[in-house]
């Protein structure tokens, strides 16, 4: 197996090293090769034909979840997580979730992130807007605990239904007034 981190986002020259050591296991059957793209794959001419190529896409749905997901938006939020947990996995919704609160929470306190393009960062601090502080740290610290105690066993619930237990404490306003 030969593994790769973004190899077709460069241009690549008919004749570089890399493509030459590329082709040469391209024609073997029993190495795959896996690149790891973070953006749509390009300059896929360059391979030998008959390259079986293989896309994973997260499904869209997983997206609107993160999207959804701030105060007295419960039933949307709820609506969007039943949706993307039929087609991705718990565990993935979950880290993006832990992840896009990790991002909220810096643009909170106004440490942007220098690896999201501008129109990210615009999107981040709109979003970010609709939280207060203290309750967007909150949220994020009950799903740091939930991880913790997810991964030694102790937590009496699986990931989805800790979702939308923490999700109903912390998007459904009404119960926090």
């Amino acid at each position: 197996m030969i593994t790769c981190d973004n190899f077709f986002k460069k241009k690549i020259q008919k004749k570089s090293a890399d493509l030459t050591y590329l082709k040469k296991f391209a024609n073997d059957q029993s190495i795959i090769i896996i690149d790891w793209e973070d953006s749509e794959l390009k300059n896929l001419s360059v391979l030998p034909k008959g390259t079986v190529i293989k896309e994973f896409k997260l499904p869209v749905s997983v997206f609107k979840v993160i999207d959804q997901c701030y105060p007295d938006n419960f039933n949307n939020f709820i609506n969007y997580l039943h949706i993307a947990a039929k087609s991705a996995d718990h565990g993935l919704i979950f880290y993006l979730l832990a992840r896009q609160l990790r991002l909220l929470l810096q643009i909170k306190y106004n440490i942007v992130p220098t690896s999201l393009a501008l129109w990210q960062i615009k999107k981040l601090k709109n979003h970010a807007n609709r939280w207060q502080s203290a309750t967007l740290l909150e949220f994020y610290q009950s799903l740091a605990k939930i991880d913790a105690n997810l991964k030694t066993g102790k937590h009496p619930y699986d990931i989805l239904k800790s979702i939308e237990m923490i999700a109903y404490y912390y998007l459904n306003t009404s119960i926090n007034d």
